[in-house]
């Protein structure tokens, strides 16, 4: 990937952080990655997020 294409997405993805007051944990809401990541559909993204649900999984429980 391009050096320019990663600075934009990193300054994106620090652009649309959310940060729980109480904790200070940074997090990311689902539809602003969506976007970020160029889904025009919600059901398009729903099914990578769903997809990547089990090898995240696997690797929690190593």
């Amino acid at each position: 990937m391009k050096k320019e294409i990663i600075e934009k997405l990193h300054s994106d993805f620090e652009h649309i952080a959310q940060v729980e007051q109480e904790t200070g944990v940074e997090f990311w809401l689902a539809r602003d990655l969506q976007q970020i990541l160029g889904y025009a559909k919600w059901e398009n993204f729903s099914k990578v997020i769903n997809k990547a649900k089990t090898p995240a999984k696997q690797l929690v429980t190593k």
